[in-house]
């Protein structure tokens, strides 16, 4: 059985395990994650926040700016959403260049002011052995002002 075959058995039954499972496999949020979201959040967090890899001063922090920001010419940058509700959108440029987006949720704790994200469908990568289910993260936050935020990632 060729390779291409299998992944594609492999998908198709991954598909119907999910949709058993009520785990829809698109950029619709899933019933099985159900996340609280916390209303604490600075209201300055909630923008459309690009990477400005030219500030980063540490391998450990990274430098974001608002959409406005007057940007030196990038090949394409990556970047995030957020927005009330809990609701985050990353953005990230695809295999031609082109802006894409992924859809998931975040969650905001004023005690350890972090933002946990999770996203809720599965991607799919050309690559073999990749993970299909997109990745959750946490951004601790550094320090936050109007334009310009400064986190350190943690992929988890």
């Amino acid at each position: 059985m060729s390779y291409k075959k299998m992944v594609s058995i492999f998908l198709v039954f991954l598909l119907l395990c999910c949709k058993s499972q009520r785990l829809v496999v698109t950029n619709v949020e899933a019933p099985m994650f159900t996340i609280q979201v916390s209303s604490k959040a600075p209201k300055t967090l909630f923008n459309t926040w690009f990477h400005n890899f030219e500030d980063n001063k540490d391998d450990k922090i990274l430098v974001y700016k608002t959409k406005d920001f007057d940007f030196k010419p990038s090949r394409g940058r990556t970047g995030f959403t957020i927005l009330p509700k809990g609701k985050f959108i990353e953005h990230y440029p695809g295999s031609n260049d082109m802006p894409k987006s992924d859809t998931g949720k975040w969650v905001y704790s004023k005690h350890e002011n972090m933002l946990e994200v999770r996203f809720m469908h599965i991607v799919a990568h050309p690559i073999p052995e990749t993970d299909l289910i997109k990745k959750s993260y946490s951004l601790k936050i550094v320090s936050l002002d109007k334009n310009t935020l400064k986190v350190i990632k943690t992929i988890q």
